[in-house]
């Protein structure tokens, strides 16, 4: 049952280091139950392991939360969530800087196929800060910034937040367009 389950969490993007330090072994150890040592001509798979290591690995769930933060993973509720909050007026330069980014990165982010684990959590607490408050309006600057961001999303098709039933799995608008 350990076996199988390392596979499906491999399945989900888990990698065999990931697992490792989630249950509290060694990346070896791991490979060596998952069978992957005895493909690559090493020692044969394990066969028997202790019942509280099985429980360890059988406890850790297939969830993006459990993925390292270096991982790549599927990019379409990351970049869904950036053109949300830009189609509500927030500007790309405000949203990078929020999140410690340049706007160029963000571009990036906004059209790659895929993002680091670490990216998709950030940009997803970022959304559920401001998926329902406007951008800043102060000045005339703000409100500019704001409309700039509104226009070329509108032009874009990108919908707002609440246009989407499921923004994670939802087909993208325009995945090419940035």
């Amino acid at each position: 049952a350990a076996r199988d389950h390392i596979q499906l969490l491999r399945a989900h993007h888990l990698g065999y280091e990931q697992i490792a330090r989630l249950a509290g072994t060694s990346f070896t150890h791991i490979r060596e139950i998952a069978g992957a040592v005895a493909r690559s001509g090493g020692r044969p798979p394990i066969t028997q392991i202790r019942e509280e290591l099985a429980n360890r690995i059988l406890a850790i769930t297939p969830d993006p939360a459990n993925r390292a933060p270096q991982s790549q993973v599927e990019a379409t509720g990351t970049r869904c969530r950036l053109q949300a909050l830009a189609a509500i007026g927030w500007p790309p330069h405000t949203l990078a800087a929020r999140i410690g980014r340049t706007p160029a990165n963000l571009r990036r982010t906004m059209t790659g196929a895929t993002v680091t684990a670490r990216t998709a959590a950030i940009v997803d607490e970022l959304y559920d800060d401001l998926w329902d408050i406007q951008p800043p309006h102060a000045t005339q600057d703000e409100r500019d910034a704001a409309e700039a961001a509104r226009r070329d999303a509108a032009e874009r098709g990108w919908p707002p937040p609440l246009a989407w039933d499921d923004i994670d799995t939802d087909p993208d608008p325009d995945p090419t367009t940035p």
